[in-house]
């Protein structure tokens, strides 16, 4: 599904774990607020999960590490808090994730332990970084509004 900046508004559903054939969520540039739904966890068969550019808030839900297929996972520019679950290590085949631009803190776990790497975009820069990264491949600054980018 792609509904990229159609002005949506409200929560996510619990009952979206019920698109049990979906590959692509594309959300991004709405205005969707409240948590991203455990049931997040039961779309088995997504590859692209992308709700950048929302008013999601709370923590990444530890199941979403059984989306065992999926590839990209976009969050950045929300109200996220807390850091990435462990259970995120089970995601294999993902090679593009972005976290940067949300309000969250600590180490960045589980990510750092796939292989091959993916790239890993967070607020992981400047004096002031709330985000701990030793994988990251480009680490933001908020407060300057830049970007430095690793080996």
């Amino acid at each position: 599904i792609d509904f990229e900046s159609n002005h949506l508004t409200g929560e996510l559903p619990s009952s979206i774990g019920g698109l049990l054939v979906l590959k692509t969520m594309q959300l991004s540039r709405n205005r969707i607020t409240g948590e991203i739904p455990t049931a997040i966890g039961e779309l088995y068969e997504l590859e692209r999960l992308d709700v950048s550019s929302n008013r999601l808030g709370g923590m990444i839900p530890s199941e979403i590490g059984n989306l065992n297929r999926l590839t990209q996972l976009d969050l950045n520019s929300n109200k996220l808090t807390g850091s990435t679950p462990p259970q995120m290590r089970r995601l294999a085949r993902l090679n593009l994730v972005n976290l940067y631009d949300n309000e969250m803190e600590g180490e960045i776990e589980g990510l750092c332990e796939i292989t091959p790497k993916p790239l890993i975009a967070a607020d992981c820069g400047g004096p002031n970084a709330r985000v701990r990264c030793r994988c990251c491949t480009i680490c933001f600054d908020g407060a300057e509004n830049n970007s430095t980018q690793r080996a």
